[in-house]
């Protein structure tokens, strides 16, 4: 399920979801049907199955079963391996409202 998360160094907030091999369609929904594509084989990495456009480096990205693919901006995506993803990025949670 694609969640908000905040960047641990500037607070930044992005989309993110967690890639599980079958969310296709979701990821989708949170990158743009345009920054993800799983028909893209480049044959280098038998674990790449699936891939994220990266438009700063106007490039596409392998992307492994269990990493994370963040919406960086319009048409821009990337991925990062779970342990990077936890280092760099915290989930916000919504806050219960204050007993009164």
């Amino acid at each position: 399920m694609p969640a908000t998360h905040r960047s641990r160094a500037d607070g930044t907030e992005v989309e993110a979801i967690q890639f599980d091999g079958s969310n296709h369609d979701a990821v989708r929904a949170v990158v743009g049907q345009d920054c993800f594509d799983t028909e893209h084989d480049d044959g280098r990495d038998p674990e790449v199955v699936a891939h994220v456009f990266y438009r700063l480096y106007n490039m596409w990205q392998g992307v492994k079963v269990g990493e994370w693919v963040v919406l960086l901006g319009p048409d821009e995506a990337t991925r990062f391996d779970p342990g990077v993803f936890d280092d760099r990025y915290e989930p916000l949670v919504d806050e219960p409202p204050a007993a009164v």
